[in-house]
């Protein structure tokens, strides 16, 4: 009988990225429907590779056309509520890892552990778990009993776009807007290079460093 563990791929039902591309019109959002799958890899051969770059209004407007122009499809817009969990002295955020339980609608959600990132070449590479879940309590609950507590939570709004095989996504945070693009590294390069997106200004800090950030200059107004 085949096990989770006798595959790196494996599927989960939840909302994102492999689903029948739908064009939707900008600001209009899709419910996230049980068909949906999303496809996670095994610790053992998940590695993620992404490149962000920071955007604007005008940006964001600038590559949506773009993405149309060269026959990408609109998959999904999800509003998302991220939150990390750590030890008391913060030994995870210490070690460069991240445990974080992303909610994208009442009945989906993702668990997802990352080992410590590395950057190269304009891109970060880092391995990646990802589990569906569907009862945010029950999750939540496990992890404190085994020592884990919220230590950050953001919102952010998801726009998925898929572009030759490849997912680009334009991001909008409290603070600032992004697009990423996560794929191979020669996939990123060359949809980079579609969307004349320079690969010398990539954003190397991640959305949770972001957020602290900006929490402290939040409060030190």
């Amino acid at each position: 009988m085949r096990t989770l563990q006798d595959s790196a791929l494996y599927s989960v039902r939840v909302s994102t990225i492999e689903r029948r591309p739908q064009r939707l019109r900008h600001g209009e959002r899709q419910a996230c429907p049980d068909s949906v799958l999303y496809h996670a890899r095994m610790a053992d051969g998940g590695i993620e590779t992404e490149a962000k770059w920071r955007a604007s209004v005008r940006e964001h407007s600038r590559l949506r056309s773009v993405l149309r122009q060269l026959g990408g499809a609109h998959i999904i817009t999800v509003e998302e509520i991220n939150t990390l969990f750590d030890t008391a002295g913060g030994e995870l955020k210490r070690r460069g890892h991240v445990l974080r339980l992303r909610r994208l609608d009442e009945e989906h959600m993702i668990l997802t552990f990352k080992g410590p990132a590395a950057y190269q070449e304009g891109m970060k590479v880092r391995s990646e778990t990802e589990l569906h879940v569907s009862d945010r309590d029950a999750m939540i609950g496990i992890l404190r009993g085994l020592g884990f507590t919220e230590s950050l939570e953001y919102r952010k709004t998801r726009e998925t776009w898929q572009l030759n095989g490849v997912e680009v996504t334009l991001d909008t945070l409290d603070f600032g807007r992004f697009a990423e693009i996560e794929g191979t590294k020669t996939q990123i390069r060359r949809t980079a290079q579609l969307l004349s997106l320079d690969m010398a200004r990539t954003e190397p800090r991640g959305y949770p460093g972001m957020m602290r950030a900006h929490r402290t200059r939040e409060r030190a107004v």
